[in-house]
């Protein structure tokens, strides 16, 4: 047993196998009817769940489980024992993820609680396991009381536990991660400064050698990265991500690997996504990479984690045309379909992926078949989405789009008119973000052959312009956004010249203006806002703007006539 205690305190792998190697010798020459057999079956019971938690199969765990569940049945109110057996039963509804595992091992600790004294060294390390599968039960059905249960014994359990003791931090880890959960479900700042600053207090306090160490450091990369999200402090998100990399480091657990490999791939997306950095690229894929590859075939987030390494993939595709990462990002988002089930809410999302990855190959390669694959992969997300859904125009103009290649390089006029069909009814859906279904109505009137069709295109144009034209956007892309409003306006103008609809096309040239002046006005007031504090950069700011609306710059004839004077 000091072996043990030693590798609990150490990490070094070596005093856990001596402790086994002298546990197993002590159980086999003890026998049944000696008092110390209980003992016996439990510590050895207790080392293998160790083993197995940092470096064992799952059959393993049955040996484990085996030995602490006679410990009970010769011992059934030794709290000791008890908690010994729930924990392992906590460890196999961890690899198992059912739930009779889990409500008998909140039953055993429960009686741990209840068995052991409050004076009693041990109880600390009771409240805390029971707090911590309260905590689990609640992410598994969602039941309030479970969580507030989870926090008041893991707080108490951190209380009790004396200050310098060296599983002081351990506790504190649960007390951190329970208050972190519950931020999330409520979004409380005050849980979320509380999460914080409890594992920060943990990482402070564990020795950086302990097996601990890195669960401690995922999960402070976790809070941190909450904190981020909330307050959008880059301090933070940085902060984030220096922990999990620091806790996906260490190998020698292969199942808490890949969960610090998971959490460290969330915050690399989500700093990369932000900032653009091809290092960030880099990392998030090579961490998606590891996680793939110790993943289960059977866990449930392979897929997503697939999709996401095809997207990866794909992105970095189309900063440096390498032609590797755009077949690996086929390959893996092929494998991630292949394994989402048809009534799965994503599958549509990644069909869709895919599709959007072959039309890409087939335009740089001119792949025929990876064309006819992109016509059938986004039909297939068209087919699984249902009515009303929000993405459902995203879908439909992608589809759209494959239809239309197709038609253009094979010929059919089948494709256009089926196309036709997908972009109008993208345009014209109820629900969908007002961009994607703007955008869908410009392809809408690429696809049409005669004035008719088109002024009908534009007319579900220009009654989309309200919804895309912001004020609320960044300056950039105001100025953007004005540019091609002014050239939708005016293409919109000739075609109901064209389709001789006079009366429209003066509405419509009236319409595009009335837009653009009431967002060239909400710039010009967020100089009233600049003056007080930059006087200087905001009268640059509207030297530089004056100029863009003189005459001899970017004027309103230009925007609707297409020229400039």
């Amino acid at each position: 047993m000091a072996y043990q205690a030693r590798f609990e305190r150490l990490g070094m792998k070596k005093h856990l196998k001596e402790a086994i190697s002298n546990l197993k010798e002590a159980d086999e020459i003890t026998t049944n009817d000696h008092p110390s057999k209980a003992l016996c079956h439990y510590s050895l019971g207790d080392a293998l769940r160790v083993r197995f938690e940092h470096f064992g199969k799952l059959e393993r765990l049955g040996d484990a489980i085996s030995k602490l569940r006679k410990s009970v049945e010769m011992s059934p109110d030794e709290p000791r024992f008890l908690n010994g057996y729930g924990r392992a039963l906590l460890t196999l509804f961890e690899h198992q993820n059912k739930l009779e595992d889990l409500e008998s091992a909140i039953s055993h600790f429960e009686r741990a609680v209840k068995l052991s004294p409050q004076d009693h060294p041990r109880r600390p390390h009771y409240l805390h396991d029971l707090g911590n599968a309260l905590r689990m039960r609640f992410e598994r059905l969602n039941k309030p009381e479970d969580l507030e249960n989870s926090i008041l014994n893991l707080h108490k359990s951190s209380e009790l536990m004396p200050n310098g003791h060296p599983d002081k931090p351990v506790h504190l880890n649960g007390l951190g991660v329970a208050y972190l959960v519950r931020f999330e479900g409520q979004g409380s700042r005050a849980d979320l400064e509380r999460a914080i600053s409890t594992l920060q207090e943990a990482d402070a306090l564990m020795l950086d050698v302990h097996p601990s160490k890195p669960s401690i450091l995922s999960n402070r990369g976790r809070a941190l990265r909450a904190g981020y999200e909330r307050m959008r402090k880059l301090e933070d998100l940085n902060t984030a991500i220096q922990s999990l990399r620091t806790a996906a480091e260490h190998r020698d657990d292969q199942s808490g690997n890949l969960s610090h490999l998971l959490n460290l791939a969330v915050a690399l997306q989500e700093r990369f996504e932000r900032f653009g950095s091809p290092a960030d690229l880099e990392s998030l894929i090579s961490s998606l990479k590891k996680v793939v590859t110790l993943m289960a075939d059977n866990d449930p987030n392979r897929a997503n984690c697939l999709n996401t390494l095809g997207k990866a993939h794909k992105t970095r595709y189309e900063l440096l045309g390498i032609f590797t990462d755009l077949d690996r990002s086929i390959l893996n988002l092929q494998h991630a379909v292949a394994i989402t089930p048809d009534n799965d809410p994503y599958k549509a999302h990644r069909l869709n992926n895919l599709g959007s990855v072959y039309s890409i190959s087939f335009d740089k390669r001119e792949m025929v078949e990876h064309l006819q694959e992109a016509v059938s992969v986004q039909d297939r997300a068209v087919e699984l989405t249902p009515d009303g859904h929000p993405n459902g125009p995203t879908f439909l103009s992608n589809y759209g789009d494959a239809l239309y290649r197709r038609s253009n390089s094979l010929g059919d006029p089948e494709d256009r008119k089926s196309a036709l069909k997908a972009f109008t009814k993208a345009a014209k859906s109820a629900v969908g973000h007002p961009r994607q279904r703007f955008d869908a109505a410009l392809k809408w009137v690429q696809c049409c052959r005669d004035s008719k069709s088109a002024f009908d295109a534009y007319t579900c144009v220009i009654n989309l312009l309200p919804q895309i034209a912001s004020p609320g956007l960044a300056v950039a892309d105001q100025h953007a956004l004005l540019a091609e409003i002014g050239g939708v306006a005016r293409d919109a103008v000739a075609a109901a010249i064209e389709a001789k609809n006079h009366k429209e096309a003066i509405e419509w040239a009236e319409h595009g203006r009335s837009i653009v002046w009431r967002n060239l006005l909400s710039l010009r007031t967020l100089l009233d806002d600049l003056r007080p504090v930059h006087p200087e950069l905001a009268d640059s700011f509207q030297e530089i703007s004056q100029q863009m609306e003189a005459p001899h710059s970017c004027t309103w004839s230009w925007l609707v006539n297409g020229r400039k004077s």
